[in-house]
């Protein structure tokens, strides 16, 4: 029943964490992700989170690696009741693809 989720700074940065996908946490009505984390994540997923209010994602993470990564996506989708997506710099910065849909109708 989590409800308001923080990530602290350098969590998740081990190649074999591919993919990191929240949308289990059905409950959630916030997400803060610090500064460098998920560094070599190549898909990064926020599914079905009827709750979920804001994200906010710090600098420099998802990164992956300096050239493009054609199979990487950044994907929020049917969270009708966001508000706010911060993502800071460098974030995502080899992803080749970004989804956002808000889910209604």
């Amino acid at each position: 029943m989590i409800e308001s989720l923080t990530i602290a700074n350098g969590t998740g940065n081990t190649v074999e964490l591919e993919k990191v996908d929240l949308s289990s946490l059905t409950n959630l009505r916030s997400l803060h992700i610090e500064e460098r984390c998920f560094l070599f994540t190549k898909r990064f997923i926020v599914h079905d989170l009827e709750f979920l209010k804001s994200i906010r994602i710090d600098r420099y993470c998802c990164i992956i690696r300096v050239d493009p990564v054609w199979d990487s996506l950044l994907s929020i989708k049917s969270c009708s009741l966001l508000e706010s997506i911060r993502i800071g710099g460098g974030c995502f910065y080899s992803y080749s693809s970004m989804e956002l849909e808000s889910g209604c109708e």
